[in-house]
């Protein structure tokens, strides 16, 4: 599975930090995590979809094969224990040919490398990387918007479990 990263613009404004902080010091370290790995695997299918997208404008509807269907988001579990959260979002299928290949849902899509990165006798007709790099602000805008329901969601929880104490 190929892991798509992108950069952060050069500027960034974060409004409501401060009460964010507070928030988040009100909750536990399970549900500060519980609440990060929702948001962050719902900004995790706003790219998983814009990359659908790019592979559907390029990909050959004579052939069986489908790469967009392949398309596939993972919990990233050995970041998570390093202390990191993150998802990886790709298509499945690997760089070769192989017979599991064929019972992924989109077929044996390996040949998705040469479209995204070109061969000597052929220019790249896709870009995963565009993709992802077009779609950062909605992936932050989902993150923020899903962060933050998890995070009233888990403070009512809270709360309500303190009002029965």
């Amino acid at each position: 599975m190929m892991i798509c990263g992108f950069s952060m613009a050069d500027k960034v404004k974060i409004q409501g930090i401060e009460e964010l902080k507070r928030n988040l010091e009100r909750l536990s370290a399970a549900a500060q995590g519980k609440a990060g790995k929702f948001a962050a695997g719902k900004a995790a299918d706003v790219l998983a979809d814009a990359i659908r997208r790019e592979v559907a404008a390029v990909d050959d509807p004579a052939t069986r094969e489908d790469i967009a269907a392949n398309v596939a988001k993972r919990f990233n579990s050995r970041a998570a224990r390093r202390g990191r959260l993150a998802y990886r979002v790709g298509i499945r299928g690997g760089a070769v040919s192989r017979e599991k290949n064929r019972s992924e849902p989109g077929g044996d899509t390996f040949y998705w490398r040469f479209l995204n990165f070109g061969t000597r006798n052929m220019r790249a007709k896709l870009s995963i990387e565009r993709a992802a790099q077009a779609s950062e602000s909605e992936v932050f805008e989902a993150f923020r918007v899903h962060f933050g329901r998890a995070i009233r969601r888990a403070l009512k929880r809270a709360q309500k479990a303190a009002n029965k104490r």
